[in-house]
């Protein structure tokens, strides 16, 4: 009994040293810390004034000017921006800035490479028509590299195999877009009108 009785008043006895100590290190700490904030409080008031300087300067007349230069950049209220359809170097501007231009009259003239008559040839049409239809070529191309990829991997990958998978591909590419211009074309195209020939009612024979 007296050793439970012991052992009790030893664990009292150590909590309170332990709350003690922490009351004890909290009240350093905050005299401390109180202690930093008047020395420091004690050396601003001690510091003298800032010092401003001041320049003096004589009034003089001057004459007085409504205009002035400066650099910056002037926005327009009302402005348009002009895109070329075409795709060439620009060889000539016959716009003039500040110009009333009218409908119909030449702003900027482009120069044509003589590389793009290739595109006006017969050979080169397939690749127009890509170029034209690249949206669902880009799309139709993914599908044969994946179909292309499978065929090689399950029949052989030689050279004559790969030569033969890329020209059907190409193929296929190029007769795509072929049948999507001539739909988009024949799509635009304006419906056909019937034109009835006049005839009497009864037999329905044109005169």
């Amino acid at each position: 009994m007296r050793s439970r009785l012991f052992m009790n008043n030893r664990g009292w006895a150590g909590s309170a040293v332990l709350l003690v100590t922490l009351a004890i290190t909290g009240s350093g700490l905050v005299a401390w810390k109180r202690a930093s904030v008047r020395k420091a409080d004690a050396a601003a008031a001690r510091q003298p004034e800032p010092i401003e300087s001041v320049t003096l300067a004589a009034a003089r007349a001057r004459q007085y000017r409504p205009a002035t230069t400066a650099v910056g950049t002037i926005l327009a209220l009302n402005s348009i921006t002009l895109r070329n359809e075409l795709a060439g170097t620009v060889s000539q501007v016959t716009l003039v800035p500040g110009q009333v231009v009218e409908a119909g009259v030449v702003l900027v003239a482009l120069r044509v490479p003589r590389e793009a008559q290739f595109l006006q040839s017969t050979a080169a049409r397939p690749l127009v028509l890509c170029g034209q239809q690249s949206l669902e070529i880009f799309c139709l191309g993914i599908i044969l590299s994946v179909l292309a990829h499978f065929i090689l991997t399950e029949y052989g990958g030689g050279v004559w195999m790969q030569l033969a998978a890329n020209a059907a591909g190409i193929t296929v590419m190029f007769l795509t877009a072929a049948m999507l211009a001539w739909y988009k074309m024949a799509d635009r195209m304006p419906p056909l009108r019937t034109v009835t020939a006049p005839g009497r009612p009864s037999d329905g024979i044109a005169k």
